[in-house]
């Protein structure tokens, strides 16, 4: 299992794949495992006088792969990370201040399609057209990681040789979350004590196979959040009326401290969307909370910021 590469890079159209090299292309990631298809079977059902299982039909076959890539910056304030291709083709737009930012947020389109390579000792299992979707997890303690999610055109699996000269520059060394790291939490302007907080940007990405047309597709997106810090007082914050009367609540996190290696991320409107309750941790008092996230006037539901 540790014999495994992941190589990907955008394509310039739906149908036009990509050549991604170990040299160019080369993905420094975890938690990837791809598996040989994915799809549904169609059961036949057939009567024939007799009990017993007929069988199915495959079909809708597709590819699917799920992978973690760690949260830094790309080193360089000003340069996009090396993780960029995924969240253009997760559906973002990016605008790039030379010297100063590379940013991201949601737009209406279908994203960028990316073709994606994995190889597994020696078997090869490639994706092309393959559109996607993130999730961010800041745990305090840990690593902070994106997860990816990407969908799209089945190819059988093949034997080669598995590549060489895989080149991981670009990818930075992330820092752990905690108070130094990351400080900079503050969601309806409140400075929160965090034990972890997670966003995921919801696109509704899945496969269609239809007369005419097939492929992945994102016809929308939903994000949401959640959280978990130490339950303030009233005066502070009532999160029980907060949840009651819907209260929308900006939110801006950064993680990191040194410029190239910041990572920051800000929404408008974070709005509870399920009764939060209260926990235990060794004798602090937590709350967790689940939210809606919200748009002002449209695609600005949130936006990181690399910086």
């Amino acid at each position: 299992m540790k014999k495994l590469v992941l190589l990907a890079v955008a394509q310039v159209a739906k149908g036009t794949p990509g050549t991604p090299v170990p040299g160019t292309n080369a993905i420094l990631c975890r938690g990837f495992t791809p598996q040989p298809i994915e799809g549904q079977v169609a059961e036949r059902n057939l009567i024939k006088g007799a009990k017993g299982n007929y069988g199915g039909i495959f079909h809708g076959e597709h590819r699917v792969f799920e992978f973690e890539v760690e949260l830094a910056g790309s080193g360089a304030a000003g340069t996009a990370p090396k993780f960029s291709p995924f969240l253009l083709g997760s559906a973002t737009s990016e605008t790039i201040t030379a010297v100063t930012s590379a940013a991201y947020q949601p737009t209406d389109g279908v994203g960028s399609y990316i073709t994606l390579l994995g190889y597994l000792d020696g078997v090869l299992f490639r994706m092309t057209d393959a559109l996607g979707t993130v999730s961010w997890t800041l745990n305090s303690e840990e690593i902070p990681v994106q997860k990816f999610t990407f969908t799209g055109t089945y190819e059988a699996m093949t034997d080669v040789t598995l590549p060489t000269g895989m080149v991981y520059t670009g990818f930075t060394k992330p820092l752990t979350v905690g108070k130094v790291n990351t400080p900079t939490f503050t969601l309806d302007g409140l400075a929160l004590t965090v034990k972890s907080f997670g966003m995921d940007l919801g696109n509704q990405v899945s496969w269609r196979n239809w007369i005419g047309n097939s492929g992945a597709r994102n016809p929308d997106r939903k994000p949401t959040a959640s959280g978990v810090f130490e339950l303030t007082s009233v005066a502070t914050k009532d999160w029980g009326e907060a949840c009651r009367l819907g209260t929308e609540m900006p939110l801006v996190l950064e993680h990191g401290t040194i410029a190239g290696n910041i990572c920051r991320l800000a929404a408008p409107k974070l709005q509870i969307n399920a009764k939060p309750s209260i926990t235990d941790d060794n004798g602090t008092v937590l709350l967790s909370c689940s939210f809606d996230v919200k748009p002002n006037a449209g695609n600005d539901e949130l936006v990181w910021t690399f910086k």
